[in-house]
């Protein structure tokens, strides 16, 4: 309570955790396990902490516009099974390192607003990128359903691009294009994780409670009266305008569209 007054107050409330965790063992790794590209899906690996997020080292385009990634010696290569699993970095965790929520209630006699503050910090995701790349324009794809990704326009176009853009060049024919190159060494390239942290409004309340010397005739104990408006984002560590709570942290898809927020009226009646 900061602040008591005759007919004024105003409280605070804050809850903050932080999580620190690390796998030491799960069991001995098979031979499917101990590979690169095992190892950037995992949701556990020995050593690291719970639902790591871990990504090719990305070193760009070729001359023909295929992504190319660089290994733990220094090389680079675009060359299907190339990394092995120490070419494969860390890039952090898709669980808040820290997380908690902060509200603040200012009453002045029946009337009372409350603004409910939340925050996640220290966490990270992929990014949604485009996912077409080969085949036929049809307009439909996995992340994007009904259209093609407004990233498709910034691809690889012609020989020179590679130094403007690194997103891969569209390549027809579906054989061509899986013969040469790798796309998961961009999919899951760490050009594309970047920071999940956020800070929002979680809810904003205004109410008002009836006195109770209007009430008798009534036949009521208490009447409050209640507006709310919800989802509000504050802030957030990235400028890709991706909400973190409506993405999928560790594939890197929005396959429903941000919640904007609601407004609701309401009472509670107690008789």
């Amino acid at each position: 309570v900061n602040l008591q007054l005759r007919n004024f107050s105003w409280s605070t409330n804050l809850v903050f955790s932080y999580n620190k965790n690390k796998l030491l063992n799960y069991g001995i790794l098979n031979s499917y396990q101990n590979t690169s590209g095992n190892k950037v899906n995992a949701t556990y690996f020995p050593g690291y902490s719970l639902l790591p997020l871990f990504a090719y080292r990305y070193a760009g385009l070729d001359v023909m516009g295929d992504p190319i990634i660089r290994l733990q010696n220094g090389s680079t290569t675009k060359a299907f099974n190339a990394a092995g699993v120490d070419d494969v970095a860390y890039q952090g965790t898709i669980v808040p390192k820290i997380s908690g929520g902060f509200s603040n209630t200012f009453s002045y006699k029946g009337l009372s607003l409350s603004a409910n503050m939340i925050f996640n910090l220290g966490h990270v995701m992929r990014r949604d990128v485009n996912d077409f790349y080969t085949g036929r324009l049809t307009g439909a794809t996995t992340s994007f359903i009904g259209n093609i990704s407004a990233y498709f326009n910034n691809r690889w176009k012609k020989p020179g691009d590679e130094a403007f853009t690194d997103i891969p060049a569209y390549v027809s024919n579906i054989n061509d294009s899986y013969n040469r190159r790798d796309l998961n060494y961009y999919f899951k390239g760490d050009v594309n994780v970047v920071s999940a942290s956020y800070i929002k409004l979680r809810d904003i309340t205004m109410s008002y409670s009836i006195p109770s010397s209007m009430l008798r005739h009534l036949k009521m104990q208490a009447v409050n009266v209640f507006v709310q408006a919800t989802n509000f984002m504050i802030w957030k560590n990235n400028d890709l305008g991706i909400d973190p709570e409506f993405q999928n942290l560790s594939a890197g898809t929005r396959n429903i569209p941000p919640f904007k927020h609601s407004f609701s009226v309401g009472t509670n009646i107690t008789f």
